[in-house]
């Protein structure tokens, strides 16, 4: 896979992502490039530091994500993003 960059904001649709249900508390984060290119945590790993790449979507582990309550408030983007970010965690189902 590819590795996910982060990059100055240009509005293209390779810095957009679409977030979609897949039942049990499960989400899979695709690229606006095309469904079939999600983000995948390499080796479905779990430890600090994993390195998260853009993949073929295969329904793996490492490619369902949730999302939980966290305190930790990100420096905003965007008010949108903000408010978003701002009550969720990401992790890996």
């Amino acid at each position: 896979g590819a590795n996910v960059q982060q990059w100055d904001g240009n509005g293209s649709n390779a810095q957009k992502w679409k977030i979609t249900y897949t039942g049990k508390g499960g989400f899979r984060i695709s690229s606006l490039l095309g469904d079939a290119l999600v983000l995948d945590v390499s080796g479905e790993n779990s430890y600090n530091g994993a390195n998260v790449q853009v993949y073929t979507d295969n329904a793996g582990r490492g490619q369902r994500f949730s999302f939980v309550s966290t305190s930790y408030t990100p420096e905003p983007v965007n008010q949108n993003f903000q408010r978003a970010v701002n009550r969720l965690h990401l992790r890996m189902c």
